[in-house]
C-alpha cells in the first residue's frame, strides 16, 4: 500500500518531469544542474534510457559551458556511470567511473561499489564502501556516505538489475597485462573488475592474487591488500624452484603489514585530518613596484585544508623589502581561498595586517606538485597605512609525512 509520504514523493517526481521535460526537448539547452536533476528523476522512476539521455545532455552541456581549468563535475560523471551499469553497459561504466574518480567525485567510491555489485563483485564493493570515520567515542566507523538523492533507492535498483557478467575477451596473460597497465595508470575500477574475473576464472593462478593486492595497497586499503597477498603466497607452488620468489612475496607482505601499523599508530589528530602532507611553495610575487621571491612551508590535509608559515624577500630602490606571516587555506577543486596575517617591511617601515588571497592551483596527476597563481592583499591594522596587493606565480611540492 502506498503511504502518504510515498504518494507525495511520486507526485513531486511527476511534477518535476512535467515542469522541465518540455523545455528540455523544445529549447534543447539547459544548464547541467537542471539536466542532472531530470536524469535523477527518471532514474527514480526506473526509466533508465531517459535517465541516460539526460545524463548525456548534462555532460555535453557542461563540456560546452566549461571555462579554463574546469570541466564536467566528477559527481555527474559518477552518476552517469551508475546509470550505464543499470543499463548493463559495464565497460563504459567502468571507464566513466575512473574518469569520475580522477575528477574528484565526492561519492566516487560509492558509485563504483554499486557498479561492482551490479556486476556480481560484492567483496570489492564492500571494501570501497569502507572509509575511516571517527565518532564521538573516538572509535573507528567504516561506512561510505550515501548521496542523499539516491538513499533508499539504490538497494532496490541493485536487487533488480544485478547480473553476472564476464567482460574479458582475451587470454589470461593478456588480461593480466592489461590489468597491470590499468593499475599503473590509476584506472583503478577497471583493474578491479578485470582482477575479479581473473580470480574467478583462474583461482589457482597465484600471480593474479599477488598483482590484485597491489590495487588495494595503492588505495591504502591495507587489510584487503594483505588478505589478497597472503592468498597469492599460499597458492605459490611448493617446488623449491619457487622458494626465492616466495621469499620476495613474503618480504613484501611484511612491508604492507608495517604500512598498516603505521596508519594505526598515527596519533588521533592525524587520523582526524586524514594524513597530513608537507607542502613547500616557491614562487615570484609582483606588487606595484616590487618583485619578490616567496616561500611557504606547512601542512596540507587530504580534505584540502592547509596552513603555512610564509616568508618573502625583495629588492627596491637599493634597499630590501620583505614579508613574514602565517596563513590557512581551503581548496575547492582548482580554486583556493586563504586568510592570514602578515607583516610587510622595509629597512625603515613596517605594515602589519590581515592578508586574504584567492587563486588557482593546478595539481599534477600524481598529486605530488601543483602550479599556483594567487592574488593577495594586505589590509593594515593601522588605519593610517594604505592597503596593497600582490600577484604571485609559483609551484608547491607535496611530500608524505612519515611516522618516526
Amino acid at each position: 500500500m502506498m503511504t502518504l509520504k510515498n504518494t507525495i514523493s511520486f507526485a513531486g517526481i511527476i511534477l518535476l518531469c512535467i515542469t522541465f521535460a518540455p523545455d528540455a526537448k523544445s529549447q534543447g539547452a539547459q544548464n547541467p544542474q537542471e539536466l542532472q536533476l531530470m536524469a535523477q528523476a527518471y532514474l527514480k522512476m526506473e526509466n533508465i534510457q531517459d535517465a541516460l539521455d539526460y545524463y548525456h545532455k548534462a555532460i555535453t552541456t557542461a563540456q560546452e559551458k566549461r571555462k579554463t581549468g574546469s570541466g564536467v563535475p566528477g559527481e555527474l560523471m559518477a552518476e552517469y556511470a551508475y546509470a550505464l551499469a543499470l543499463n548493463h553497459d559495464f565497460e563504459a561504466a567502468l571507464i566513466t567511473l575512473d574518469r569520475a574518480r580522477a575528477l574528484g567525485a565526492k561519492h566516487g567510491d560509492f558509485y563504483a561499489a554499486q557498479v561492482l555489485i551490479l556486476m556480481g563483485h560484492e567483496k570489492p564493493a564492500l571494501q570501497l564502501m569502507r572509509t575511516i570515520e571517527i565518532d564521538s567515542t573516538q572509535e573507528f566507523l567504516y561506512q561510505e556516505k550515501v548521496p542523499e538523492w539516491i538513499n533508499g533507492l539504490y538497494q532496490r535498483l541493485n536487487s533488480k538489475y544485478a547480473t553476472r557478467v564476464i567482460i574479458l575477451r582475451e587470454s589470461s596473460s593478456k588480461a593480466l597485462t592489461r590489468a597491470n597497465r590499468l593499475t599503473s595508470a590509476s584506472q583503478t575500477i577497471q583493474a578491479i573488475a578485470i582482477y575479479e574475473e581473473l580470480s574467478t576464472l583462474y583461482p589457482n593462478l597465484y600471480i593474479v592474487w599477488l598483482n590484485y593486492s597491489t590495487v588495494w595497497e595503492n588505495m591504502k586499503k591495507y587489510d584487503y591488500a594483505i588478505a589478497l597477498l597472503q592468498k597469492g603466497i599460499d597458492k605459490v607452488p611448493q617446488d623449491s624452484a619457487y622458494n626465492e620468489h616466495k621469499a620476495i612475496f613474503q618480504s613484501h607482505l611484511e612491508e604492507v603489514k608495517n604500512k598498516k601499523k603505521d596508519i594505526e599508530q598515527y596519533p588521533l589528530h592525524a587520523k582526524v585530518i586524514r594524513m597530513p602532507r608537507m607542502m613547500t611553495y616557491v614562487g615570484l610575487s609582483k606588487t606595484k613596484d616590487v618583485f619578490s621571491l616567496n616561500g611557504r612551508f606547512g601542512l596540507c590535509t587530504q580534505n584540502k585544508f592547509s596552513t603555512s608559515f610564509n616568508l618573502g624577500l625583495g629588492w627596491f630602490n637599493d634597499s630590501y623589502t620583505g614579508n613574514i606571516g602565517i596563513s590557512v587555506y581551503k581548496s575547492w577543486k582548482i580554486f583556493v581561498f586563504g586568510i592570514g596575517i602578515s607583516d610587510q617591511f622595509t629597512e625603515t617601515t613596517s605594515s602589519f595586517g590581515l592578508s586574504p588571497s584567492i587563486g588557482l592551483s593546478f595539481m599534477n596527476k600524481a598529486q605530488t606538485s601543483s602550479f599556483d597563481i594567487n592574488l593577495g592583499w594586505i589590509f593594515p591594522f593601522d588605519e593610517n597605512q594604505k592597503s596593497s596587493w600582490n600577484l604571485s606565480i609559483g609551484t608547491t611540492i607535496y611530500t608524505d609525512v612519515k611516522k618516526k
